[in-house]
């Protein structure tokens, strides 16, 4: 009966207006940036795989990522590069909640066939929550994607086949939550950000998101503590998650940024990704006709192309 009365108030509030997670600034700002450091990539990597796929170049690393309490954590990284490539330019991929899958796949195959490397960063599926975390974890998980993105730029940056000059980020749902961020402290490196189904304001997507990862943990948080209103359970996460992409929305460069927006989503609402462009500064953005899932499984057949132009309109041509 308890999760009955949850899904009515969720169902309730999904459509309520989002209490606004605005942008911060001075001291504030700075703080919270803190926050986004990182310790250097160590140099380190280890091949895992390497094979030619439809004439591309497919390499499986495994990279070391350095912990703030200086353990080493592992991620892998898939390499896609074009036959013969040499300064070609570079698009990051961070995928979903789910991690990796046939729709990175995909991406990557069709970016290589346009001359465009990529390195698809297994940053946030590792990372799957316990039955019942702290109310630290949500921060926890984005700082870590966020060292783990950083350290995949380092290691860009060795490749002899990239242009270091023409990197860019793409990510996917949760994945481009975090890709905004490192956008914020990463403005040098990234020339390009692509944010597909992505916004700011976490609280309020948490609370009313219709993922089942998501719905799962807040449902078992919300039946441990009696609650029924999913606007209680948005007003604790505003208490503990520090750290947001609305906050560093001042530190966005809007003319790299091109955000992929879905109409009707329920997962990441699209009132939140309305928002998150507007603090952004209103970055190029196109509204397409689907949901969440819909829109993110259909990039790969019917949105690489304005995908590909606006790294043409960032990078020139390759």
């Amino acid at each position: 009966m308890q999760i009955l009365f949850l899904f009515i108030a969720l169902c309730a509030s999904i459509n309520a207006a989002a209490t606004p997670r605005p942008p911060l600034t001075g001291a504030a700002l700075e703080e919270r940036i803190a926050e986004l450091s990182y310790t250097p990539w160590n140099g380190v990597s280890t091949l895992l795989e390497k094979k030619v796929e439809l004439g591309c170049v497919t390499r499986k690393f495994e990279l070391p990522v350095i912990e703030p309490n200086h353990e080493i954590r592992t991620i892998s990284v898939i390499l896609t590069t074009p036959p013969l490539a040499r300064f070609s330019p570079l698009l990051v991929i961070a995928p979903t909640i789910l991690g990796p899958s046939e729709l990175e796949n995909g991406a990557r195959l069709h970016l290589c066939k346009q001359g465009v490397s990529s390195l698809i960063a297994d940053v946030i599926h590792s990372i799957q929550p316990p039955f019942y975390p702290d109310w630290e974890y949500e921060d926890a998980v984005d700082l870590a994607a966020i060292r783990a993105l950083r350290t995949t730029l380092d290691f860009a940056e060795s490749l002899p086949e990239i242009d270091r000059t023409k990197m860019g980020m793409m990510g996917l749902s949760l994945g481009g939550i975090v890709t905004s961020m490192v956008a914020a402290v990463e403005p040098d490196r990234l020339q390009a950000v692509v944010l597909v189904a992505s916004a700011g304001n976490i609280p309020y997507s948490l609370a009313f998101s219709t993922q089942p990862i998501i719905r799962k943990l807040r449902d078992a948080r919300m039946r441990a503590l009696g609650w029924t209103d999913p606007a209680v359970y948005e007003a604790k996460l505003r208490e503990t998650i520090t750290i947001d992409p609305n906050f560093f929305a001042s530190k966005i460069i809007p003319s790299h940024m091109f955000m992929l927006m879905a109409r009707f989503d329920k997962t990441v609402p699209i009132i939140l990704q309305k928002e998150s462009a507007n603090y952004f500064g209103e970055p190029e953005q196109l509204f397409v006709p689907g949901n969440h899932y819909e829109t993110i499984f259909a990039i790969t057949q019917f949105y690489m192309k304005p995908i590909v132009q606006f790294l043409h309109l960032r990078f020139g041509q390759f």
